[in-house]
């Protein structure tokens, strides 16, 4: 009986989800205190294959590939950092650029593979995007390997990038899984 109530207050805390290649689960889910959190559930597999993963947002208006991309970086062990793209390169820190790091809480469940975070709707930072409920965004995934501490460019099958609507009530690929609602 506790684990469906717990599965239950999950569900309601993450109601936003996508599936994405590689059997990873992005949710997200706004608060009344304009934060948006966010949830991402690896596997194994990715895990113990790739040195980083990275899911971000961007506006269509902001180009093609990762230009003007604001990516929740993850370099295994390490919990999420705060990233911008300004080209189709490595991400830098916002800090690098001169902005800040607005990943709020940022934690791992190694029993569940999640990595959550939580971000300020508007962070007013010009390296984040403004996550405004219903807003239409691109959603960027992709993951790569390391050599020693150094970030290696993902390969064509390990990214991906698709147009998302940031609601909360948003379903993306996970139809046939059996976390279809």
């Amino acid at each position: 009986m506790k684990f469906i109530i717990t599965l239950c207050l999950a569900h309601l805390a993450f109601s936003a989800r996508v599936c994405l290649p590689k059997s990873w689960i992005l949710e997200w889910h706004f608060t009344p205190d304009d934060y948006i959190n966010f949830a991402l559930t690896l596997n194994a597999e990715t895990i113990e294959s790739f040195g980083w993963v990275g899911v971000g947002f961007k506006l269509d208006s902001d180009g093609a590939g990762m230009v003007g991309g604001d990516i929740a970086m993850i370099i295994f062990p390490d919990l999420p950092k705060d990233t911008y793209s300004e080209s189709n390169r490595l991400p830098k820190l916002d800090s690098e650029y001169g902005g800040s790091d607005d990943v709020i809480e940022p934690f791992y469940d190694p029993a569940q593979m999640k990595y959550s975070w939580r971000r300020r709707v508007f962070s007013g930072d010009f390296y984040d995007k403004k996550y405004e409920r219903d807003a239409e965004m691109q959603l960027m995934w992709a993951c790569g390997l390391m050599m020693g501490p150094t970030q290696i460019k993902h390969f064509a099958g390990n990214r991906d990038r698709f147009h998302i609507v940031l609601s909360e009530d948003f379903t993306y690929g996970c139809e046939g899984s059996f976390l279809a609602a």
